[in-house]
């Protein structure tokens, strides 16, 4: 049981920081297409 719950806490851990960084990468996005004619 502690492997699977272990797992699972790893797992939304690396969720959490998959979400983190695609937000910081389109926040960049949208930064350079503000000044996009």
């Amino acid at each position: 049981m502690t492997d699977s719950k272990e797992r699972l806490v790893q797992w939304l851990r690396d969720a959490h920081a998959m979400e983190e960084q695609a937000e910081t990468m389109l926040s960049g996005q949208i930064k350079r297409l503000e000044h996009y004619p």
